[in-house]
């Protein structure tokens, strides 16, 4: 067995999967210090987006390990005495869970054409573009 198999049986035998206290990040308070740069000149503007975007490139990178340590099973639930589809994770500040279509979940929110979890995930998606 090669060393790095062993480290990567250690990680997941360890509940606390990828996580390094030293790089805990707190993705919200990093954007809203970014709105706050000011933007009033073209080089400012540049400072601001530059910043803005390596938050979100660092939030999308986190956020995949994260789902992908949740799907390969390296990950524990926070709450492991529940179903699996009921099962809520956190890696690195970001939150988890499932997105489950059942019959009876989002009846307002659907219809026979179009799934609840799509439905929601376009309404997030829309109260985005409007912050």
């Amino acid at each position: 067995m090669k060393v790095s198999d062993m480290e990567e049986i250690g990680q997941t035998v360890v509940p606390l999967y990828g996580l390094d206290p030293k790089t805990m990040r707190d993705w919200n308070e990093e954007f809203q210090v970014t709105k706050t740069f000011p933007g009033e000149h073209f080089l400012q503007r540049i400072q601001k987006d530059r910043a803005t975007h390596r938050i979100y490139n660092d939030f999308v990178e986190a956020a995949t390990k994260g789902a992908t340590a949740i799907i390969e099973g390296k990950l524990s639930p926070l709450n492991p005495n529940e179903a699996l589809e009921h099962h809520v994770y956190v890696y690195n500040q970001i939150f988890y869970s499932f997105a489950i279509d059942l019959p009876t979940s989002f009846k307002d929110l659907t219809n026979a054409q179009n799934s609840p979890s799509f439905t929601q995930a376009n309404h997030d998606i829309n109260g985005l573009r409007l912050l």
